[in-house]
């Protein structure tokens, strides 16, 4: 399954919105108005909120990348990409929207580590590099882990930041996917 999921912190007169969301990718001009539509329905100003791509390519877009379609497309076709396109967004403001209205108090913890998952997809060959498998090139490692807790240390959400491309599937296949963010939500769950 793909998913959308938000929190909202608050500290004194600042709010903050971090949503995560399963799709490839929202760019500009889109994505400025899915901010300003988000900031609206949560109470919190633009530059507190931080939209998430998990980047899985698996997934659908939420919008034009680049302002674009690709692909030789129908009218019909177009309208319905943007008509999905929509509905993700919506499902954006919906899910900060409901983040919003469910604060409570919280303290919030977090720490980071080295996880060594990631490779460099920028492969060296004969006259320039391909999209591959170059484990020896740089590559981020540092992962980050942010926990909002209750006063019973019970948890609220957890959050996980780590720069690894999902394209663990390939791209022979049919389906849509979380790919590796998937799973790995189910395992901090």
């Amino acid at each position: 399954p793909l998913e959308t999921s938000a929190i909202v912190l608050e500290r004194g007169s600042t709010r903050v919105v971090l949503c995560g969301v399963d799709i490839v990718g929202i760019t500009s001009p889109q994505v400025e108005a899915l901010i300003e539509r988000v900031a609206a329905a949560t109470g919190a100003a633009p530059e507190g909120v931080l939209l998430n791509w998990s980047h899985t390519h698996l997934a659908p877009t939420g919008g034009r990348l680049h302002g674009e379609i690709f692909g030789d497309v129908s009218e019909d076709v177009r309208q319905s990409i943007d008509s999905f396109a929509r509905v993700i967004q919506d499902k954006i403001v919906s899910v900060s929207k409901l983040a919003a209205e469910r604060l409570e108090p919280a303290r919030v913890a977090w720490g980071q580590d080295e996880v060594d998952l990631a490779v460099n997809r920028r492969e060296r060959v004969e006259g320039g590099s391909i999209l591959g498998w170059n484990p020896d090139e740089l590559v981020d490692n540092q992962l980050t882990v942010l926990q909002a807790r209750r006063p019973d240390e019970s948890v609220i959400a957890t959050l996980v930041g780590y720069g690894c491309h999902p394209v663990t599937s390939g791209h022979d296949l049919f389906v849509y996917s979380a790919d590796f963010p998937g799973p790995m939500r189910q395992a901090v769950r």
